[in-house]
């Protein structure tokens, strides 16, 4: 499994400059390439020798990887697009840099420079426990970062039960274990509060068109809601851990909002995004994730399997099983048949 680290860089003015001339041109030759793609139509052969000499010799692979993939992107577009690269970054392969005390660039075909750099003892950890594949530099607000890609072992999955994970937006999460355990996660009060003020703030804002504190204002609610749903996942696969499972069973709700009627009750909350968070810190802890069909896990009797029309928070059967809604539909995710398609 491959791991990012992200570092900060310390680079002296002199280093500074040549880190951004080298940003400058590795955006100039991917967008060349593009150009020459979208000209002949298809991916075609480009020599290294054509691209700037100014570039390490293998951040000239990653120049060609970078266009061919915005490329592709490009022609499943409607033509109306236009391909180009807008990143603010310049890659290396990992044959052109070392990270030992400090990182090692190849800056051109012969020099090196060799930049100071800040990581915790975590990430030190992280940084020495796999294959070093690819690193990314990018300047950000006068700071520098690194972002070192790494190659790891897949950890073995060493649990054995199921556990099932209800996402919603009233409540973040509710767990059901194969075990009978019961958890709910995070407060959706507390989402729908950030959102409100925000929303407000926003508002007063967009009549004033105070646009610098608008992005400021959508940067800060972004990482809050992300710092939210974060500690959500985290706390997830703590308890999962601790319970011994082997696999997590999530609902797969990605055409949620663009079918129900109450999209605009949903549009401030993430799916994806926690969704995400929690099978990459299941993957990395040696849990896997299963996705499943939503259809009637909220409305399926855990009891008699009979199908409800449950409009309240209380989910209450003709056969007298009665319970949290959010719950009836965890416990449904994790009794879900796996062999069933997705």
């Amino acid at each position: 499994m491959y791991l990012t680290s992200k570092i900060i860089l310390l680079p002296t003015q002199q280093q500074a400059n040549t880190l951004s001339n080298l940003i400058t041109i590795y955006n100039t030759e991917v967008n060349k390439c593009i150009s020459k793609f979208i000209m002949n139509q298809k991916i075609a052969w480009i020599p290294y020798s054509t691209l700037d000499k100014h570039l390490p010799w293998e951040s000239k692979k990653e120049v060609i990887k970078e266009a061919k993939k915005i490329f592709n992107d490009y022609s499943r577009r409607s033509s109306s697009t236009t391909g180009s690269f807008k990143g603010e970054y310049c890659r290396w392969h990992f044959d052109s840099f070392t990270l030992n005390s400090k990182l090692i660039l190849q800056v051109g075909q012969q020099s090196k420079i060799s930049v100071d750099y800040y990581a915790d003892p975590y990430q030190k950890n992280l940084l020495s426990s796999g294959f070093l594949t690819s690193l990314r530099i990018e300047n950000v607000k006068r700071k520098w970062y690194c972002y070192v890609k790494i190659l790891i072992d897949d950890p073995q999955p060493v649990g054995e039960h199921i556990m099932g994970v209800d996402l919603g937006i009233k409540v973040p999460a509710v767990a059901a274990t194969s075990t009978g355990k019961i958890r709910f996660f995070g407060k959706g009060r507390q989402v729908r509060f950030i959102c409100t003020s925000q929303t407000s703030r926003l508002s007063k804002l967009m009549r004033k068109n105070d646009y610098r504190s608008i992005r400021k204002t959508d940067q800060k609610w972004g990482n809050k809601l992300l710092s939210i749903d974060h500690q959500i996942s985290k706390k997830i696969i703590d308890f999962a851990l601790k319970e011994n499972i082997k696999t997590i069973v999530l609902e797969n709700l990605i055409n949620m909002q663009k079918k129900s009627d109450a999209g605009k009750r949903v549009s401030s909350w993430s799916y994806l995004r926690l969704k995400s968070l929690i099978e990459y810190k299941a993957r990395k802890n040696g849990v896997t994730i299963q996705t499943i069909n939503p259809y009637n896990t909220s409305k399926k009797c855990p009891n008699c399997n009979g199908i409800n029309n449950i409009t309240s928070r209380k989910y209450i059967c003709n056969c007298g099983y009665n319970n949290h809604r959010d719950i009836v539909g965890a416990i449904n995710i994790c009794n879900y048949n796996s062999k069933k398609p997705n």
